[in-house]
């Protein structure tokens, strides 16, 4: 309550005081006594006509008080009215009369109250309406000025308000709905996942949920892949019309984004700058214009430069010209001049100029040290140097492996040019030199019939040194992914005619990625050349001499032999007695093997010079093979050794050399039936596998020792068993039959255990040979059927059966 309040309010007592008080006068009433108390007891109003020495005259038992309290219209008590009577007939009427005047001021006090309080609200709502009006102004502004957007959208989605610059971004876009949004750009949230329109966030502000610094991106569908990052808040409000309303006040923070991107990555790469410069074994350091290191690593390995690339003291950088600074010490360059580093250092590089990888040695506690400086100086705006940059490396341990590689370059270098055998390196695929020894230089030399230098080489294309016709010797291609060497053998006339051959065998070594180095090493075989030219000539020699013999011998063999067949017929039965026939018979018999070593000893030659040619026939395996087996069935059976033929392949025709395959099947035949004791067996069988067709002889006879079965098709070899003597030979029979299979690209195996037989396996390829007209292969055929009886007879009749 106001002070004009109390006083109006007092004005009004007073007036209904003065009223009681003129109707008391009026009952003529002798004494009375009304005085107005505030709440505390504070006399504000009275009024009496007691006199003076009322009490002492003893009317003091006689007075009635009487204390009525005046509330507001809440019941509070804002004054007291206190009354004091002498007690006579009229003191009811009158106590009546206040209660009544006390209950009509309390009336209008209220009355008064309810009015001022009308007039106060109405006052406050003008103000109110008024405040409204211009914070709505106010904040209407405020909404369309700011770069934030702000947004009301209804339950469905619809943005019901907004902003300026709301509005022109909708606008825009063409946004008007949630739906819009998401039909125009894809949107994900903060850690990349992307959301669909019903998992909007905002949309859970209809559920009573909160969104405060929610961070999405949006990218248009069709765009360049570009993102935009929008910062959004949300809160839910009801209108007048109780509707439910979403509040969104969006940021967009693309370009805050994207500086902290770059903020991030700036760090990163001032972190990994430190990092680097605190790890590496440089000294570096940034000088400014006063001499001030303002930036410098802590590495000091060698404590022998503490104050250019530390500080002297922990809080302060060091300054390049103290006491501790590197100037003091003694540095001179490798030729020896001594150098003064501070006026040669920072006055070059505050001149502009840079230093780019210089040595020196300095001199510190009686020890040298190499050094490595570099500087480069930066440049403000105005082109003016601003500070530098300098980086110290101590070199001295290079150095000190500079001289022990020297030392074993050259160590290496004189061991290979002890070797006396021509080395190079060259690089692949460039093919350059890299390196050549004393050796290899002379054969460049003869070739190029010039002195040659290492420097005049290395680094050097071998097309820019080497003439065209001799390139082969050094170029290579290589298989990246085959790194073996290779061997060649070249031939070299050199400038006063000699003729040198060398074998050179080409090592290739990866030493990175793609980049090769192929290591060259040749050795001087022209003696081995010149020894094999003469081996050559005497085994042409040797073999001229055996085959002129083996002619000689076969025409007077062939004379003895048909001579006692002769005098064994029928036409000369008569002429000799049993004793002589036998004489006769053994010389017919051992004409035969001696014939059949002549011929074999006459083909095997051929076919080790390559003048045994190669005669391929379309023929039934299965069924040739059988005729064949069919043939010498009368000779096993002498022997009481049983021959089986088995028959276990799909495929019939193939091509062959008909009379090199009886040669070789006649031949394998022969030794079963010649090593298998009686009442043996011999199992021939043709079978099937992926590129050959196998042909089989397996016996049950004496077998052959393991040692000796890699030896059994040399030539000239023969078993060392007791139980062959009396079926030797000359070892020429086997060699023939695997070189007549090898000249059909075929093969010849052999299996055995001794005791317990062998089996021998002849391989031939699944092919076939061209066609033949009908009268061509009936020919054949007729002279190869004319003479299976000779070839049957010369190769098992000299068997002891």
């Amino acid at each position: 309550m106001t002070l004009s309040d109390n006083v109006h309010n007092l004005k009004l007592i007073k007036e209904y005081l003065n009223i009681i008080v003129e109707g008391i006068n009026d009952e003529k009433i002798s004494k009375y006594s009304i005085c107005l108390l505030d709440k505390k007891g504070c006399l504000i109003y009275e009024t009496s006509n007691f006199t003076e020495d009322i009490h002492l005259q003893g009317f003091s038992k006689n007075v009635i008080k009487e204390v009525i309290p005046i509330t507001d219209k809440d019941e509070n008590i804002t004054y007291l009215l206190n009354i004091e009577l002498v007690a006579d007939q009229c003191n009811k009427v009158i106590k009546t009369l206040v209660t009544m005047a006390v209950k009509a001021i309390q009336k209008e006090l209220a009355q008064n109250q309810y009015l001022k309080e009308i007039e106060d609200l109405n006052h406050k709502l003008d103000l109110q309406n008024k405040l409204y009006e211009d914070q709505t102004k106010l904040l209407n502004f405020i909404l369309d000025h700011t770069k934030e957007r702000v947004l009301i959208m209804d339950e469905k989605g619809r943005y019901v308000l907004f902003n300026k610059s709301a509005k022109e971004l909708m606008k825009e876009q063409k946004i008007f709905t949630l739906d819009d949004v998401y039909n125009n750009f894809k949107v994900y949230d903060s850690d990349g996942k992307r959301i669909s329109r019903d998992e909007d966030p905002i949309l859970s502000i209809f559920d009573g949920k909160f969104v405060k610094d929610f961070q999405v991106s949006l990218e248009e569908h069709d765009g360049n892949g570009e993102k935009n990052y929008i910062h959004v808040n949300a809160i839910l409000y009801k209108d007048e019309s109780d509707r439910n309303l979403s509040v969104e006040i969006i940021d967009d923070i693309t370009n805050y984004v994207q500086l902290e991107e770059m903020t991030d990555a700036y760090r990163n790469k001032v972190t990994q700058l430190n990092t680097i410069i605190e790890t590496i074994s440089d000294g570096v350091c940034v000088i400014n214009a006063e001499g001030e290191c303002i930036v410098g690593s802590s590495c000091n390995h060698h404590n022998l430069f503490p104050c250019i690339i530390g500080c002297c003291k922990e809080d302060k950088p060091c300054d390049f010209n103290c006491h501790k600074s590197i100037n003091n010490y003694k540095i001179s360059k490798e030729d020896g001049t001594i150098v003064d580093i501070k006026k040669y250092l920072l006055q070059k590089l505050f001149e502009g100029k840079r230093i780019k990888k210089e040595v020196f040695i300095v001199k510190s506690n009686g020890k040298k040290h190499f050094i490595e400086l570099r500087g480069n100086p930066v440049f403000n705006e105005d082109g003016e140097v601003d500070y530098v940059v300098i980086s110290i490396h101590d070199i001295t341990k290079t150095k000190e492996q500079e001289v022990k590689i020297n030392y074993q370059n050259e160590f290496i270098n004189n061991v290979i040019d002890a070797l006396g055998a021509p080395v190079t390196v060259i690089s692949y695929p460039d093919h350059k030199y890299k390196y050549v020894n004393t050796q290899y230089l002379q054969i460049l030399s003869k070739i190029l019939r010039t002195e040659v230098t290492r420097g005049s080489v290395i680094g050097k294309s071998i097309y820019e040194i080497i003439p065209s016709e001799y390139i082969y010797l050094a170029e290579e291609e290589i298989d990246l992914n085959n790194l073996i060497p290779k061997t060649k053998t070249v031939s070299l006339k050199t400038s006063d005619g000699e003729i040198k051959h060398y074998q050179t065998i080409h090592t290739p070594l990866k030493y990175s990625n793609k980049k090769i180095n192929i290591i060259i090493v040749g050795m001087d075989i022209t003696p081995q050349i010149q020894l094999q030219k003469d081996m050559e000539a005497l085994t042409k020699s040797k073999e001229e001499y055996f085959t002129t013999v083996s002619h000689e011998l076969r025409s007077p063999i062939a004379v003895i032999n048909s001579v006692a067949q002769m005098l064994l017929s029928e036409y000369y039965k008569d002429e000799f007695n049993d004793r002589t026939k036998k004489f006769v018979g053994k010389i017919e018999k051992n004409s035969q093997r001696l014939l059949r070593l002549v011929n074999n000893f006459l083909d095997i030659t051929k076919a080790e010079a390559g003048f045994m040619s190669l005669n391929l026939d379309n023929i039934n395996i299965k069924e040739y093979t059988k005729s064949m087996v069919d043939s010498i069935l009368p000779i096993g059976n002498k022997k009481n050794i049983g021959i089986i033929f088995d028959d276990n392949c799909k495929t019939e025709v193939i091509g062959v050399d008909i009379e090199k395959y009886e040669r070789i099947l006649f031949n394998l035949l022969s030794n079963a039936i010649k090593f298998t004791k009686h009442q043996g067996t011999i199992e021939v069988y043709v079978a099937e596998e992926k590129k050959y067709v196998k042909v089989g002889v397996k016996d049950s006879g004496i077998g052959i020792p393991e040692k000796e079965l890699d030896k059994i098709f040399d030539r000239f070899y023969m078993a060392d068993h007791s139980s062959r003597r009396p079926h030797e030979g000359t070892g020429i029979g086997l060699s023939l039959v695997k070189k007549l299979a090898e000249l059909m690209e075929g093969k010849l195996e052999v299996k055995s255990i001794e005791g317990q037989g062998s089996e021998f396996m002849l391989y031939l390829p699944k092919c076939t040979a061209p066609e033949k007209s009908k009268e061509e292969a009936l020919n054949i055929y007729r002279e190869l059927e004319r003479d299976l009886g000779e070839k049957i007879f010369l190769e098992f009749g000299g068997l002891n059966i």
